[in-house]
């Protein structure tokens, strides 16, 4: 007959094989998780590039039709209109390519 002891040490090593189990289910979840972001933050930098590029592209076709002086006050126009966003300055940057007129 079982004692109380061996019945202790029985659900000791259940407990600790049930973990065991569980702990290599949750690194795998985690791994795959991991994984994920990993393509999700891929994705969103191509997409951040992208848009990036875009935008320089549409502004060079904006510009390209107006004179330097009148270049500049657009910028500056467009630089007021954001410094009055809540967005943090640091994070607009205004790059002016002369094309030749």
């Amino acid at each position: 007959m079982l004692t109380k002891g061996d019945l202790s040490a029985i659900q000791k090593m259940l407990d600790a094989t049930l973990d065991s189990k569980l702990d290599s289910k949750l690194d795998l979840k985690l791994a795959g998780i991991k994984s994920d972001i990993g393509i999700l933050k891929t994705d969103l930098k191509k997409l951040s590039d992208k848009l990036d590029t875009n935008t320089k592209e549409l502004t060079d076709l904006i510009l390209a039709g107006f004179s330097t002086h009148e270049r500049e006050r657009m910028i500056q126009a467009t630089l007021e209109s954001l410094s009055k966003l809540s967005y943090p300055k640091d994070k607009f940057e205004m790059v002016v390519v002369d094309n030749p007129e």
